[in-house]
């Protein structure tokens, strides 16, 4: 891989450039995921420059909210370009592709042959290129396209074909067992702040510390919220604190001398109920579930409460009120 502007990305890149470079062995189809503004769009679009830099024809579309009832309008986007080899396809698969994008008279009753067509039409192409087809936002996409580029997805892997889909974390198609998964998570604070450093130099150092801050914030508690929730939030409840007390708890299970261990065998204990986001990048489910199975030896009550569009911000962003309801509801179950 040659030199790239793009930072804090290194292993992803690498990644999607080693697809790139064993095309000429097999086809990969790769879902990259996450957040709105992690960067899935930068690291897409500097694969895309690698493809084009070795000599691949790259394909692009990308999800439109307005054209998401539209059927195969992201298809169209996406093949556009080489639509005019569609006459080389066999007579049907032709009039099924074109007759899709309405440019023929034919009746597109049978999804299967415009999903045959469009692979067969790429596969085609990448006879004389190896071919790079990039689907950003599939969320948005119509679900004629995304039945097309699922089925596509399971049928490359003999082709000289990469197929790289981006989506939302919250996505149907996230968990597809035809796609390889590359999930995106926040940068680390050096790379945050050489990004920063590199488009705007100029900038004052306590905006920038401002700037930084929030985004952690953002990534960390304020996910599940609009921009603007969360740094307001941030304005108003961060306080620049020791990380020591946090490790300690974490790390009390561990230590069994620790002055934070839990006693979770306790059976005179009261009852204990855990809340839990669904969205939550500081405590994820799996951590919150791990903690509610190690109370499993106490017969006292230990409840778990799931709110499934939340970050770590639920009890003091806007939907604070459904957490106290659900939290008042259950100490009344409890007879509290």
């Amino acid at each position: 891989m040659g030199s790239s502007s793009l930072v804090g990305r290194t292993a992803e890149l690498g990644r999607l450039d080693g697809a790139l470079r064993a095309l000429d062995e097999h086809g990969t189809a790769v879902l990259v995921v996450g957040e709105p503004g992690i960067g899935k769009t930068a690291l897409i679009m500097e694969t895309a420059r690698l493809a084009r830099e070795y000599g691949m024809l790259v394909l692009t579309s990308s999800g439109l909210l307005s054209e998401a009832h539209l059927p195969y309008a992201g298809l169209h986007q996406l093949l556009r370009p080489v639509l005019r080899h569609a006459d080389a396809l066999p007579g049907p698969q032709s009039a099924a592709l074109l007759g899709a994008f309405g440019q023929v008279d034919a009746a597109v009753d049978d999804p299967v042959s415009v999903a045959l067509a469009a692979l067969s039409l790429l596969r085609e192409r990448s006879w004389q290129a190896p071919v790079v087809v990039i689907a950003e936002d599939v969320q948005w996409l119509d679900p004629a396209t995304v039945e097309v580029l699922t089925f596509a997805a399971n049928k490359i892997g003999d082709d000289r074909i990469l197929l790289v889909a981006s989506c939302r974390d919250n996505a149907e198609i996230v968990g597809d067992t035809r796609f390889e998964e590359l999930r995106l998570d926040g940068l680390d604070s050096g790379s945050a702040r050489a990004v920063v450093d590199t488009h705007a130099p100029a900038l004052d150092p306590r905006l920038r510390e401002r700037l930084l801050a929030e985004a952690k914030f953002r990534y960390s508690f304020g996910n599940a919220l609009t921009e603007e929730e969360s740094d307001a939030l941030h304005e108003r409840w961060a306080i620049p604190s020791p990380a020591r007390p946090l490790f300690e708890a974490a790390a009390a299970a561990l230590s069994p001398h620790s002055p934070a261990k839990v006693d979770t065998a306790n059976e005179d204990r009261g009852p204990l109920l855990l809340t839990m986001g669904g969205k939550d990048h500081t405590v994820p489910e799996a951590i919150t579930k791990s903690t509610v199975k190690q109370y499993r030896d106490s017969h006292a009550v230990t409840d778990l409460v799931e709110f499934a569009d939340r970050g770590h911000s639920l009890t003091i962003d806007s939907g604070w009120r459904e957490v106290a309801e659900a939290c008042l509801a259950w100490l009344t179950k409890q007879g509290r």
